[in-house]
């Protein structure tokens, strides 16, 4: 982890997918996904960030075939399954 003056971040995982000259391609897993935490580690550590794109969150995946501004619908009681999950995540 890393301890800001601001807060602690804990990364899950973090993968180099290609490096091309000074610029790198990583996933990175989250354990909590606190507000701005990707921009706030790498800040932190003097790196530059391009670009940000969220790819998951908890179950629910990025679904590639869609367009800017699409959206897909997500079958209530599975959402409401995640918030529950969550919701006692906290309480722990």
């Amino acid at each position: 982890g890393i301890r800001t003056r601001e807060d602690r971040y804990k990364v899950e995982d973090i993968k180099v997918i290609s490096v091309k000259g000074s610029t790198s391609k990583l996933t990175i897993t989250l354990i909590e996904g606190k507000n701005r935490e990707i921009r706030n580690i790498f800040s932190f550590l003097r790196y530059k960030i391009k670009i940000l794109k969220r790819t998951r969150i908890g179950p629910f995946k990025l679904d590639s075939e869609l367009k800017p501004g699409e959206y897909k619908l997500i079958a209530k009681h599975k959402i409401n399954k995640f918030l529950r999950r969550k919701g006692s995540e906290k309480r722990s």
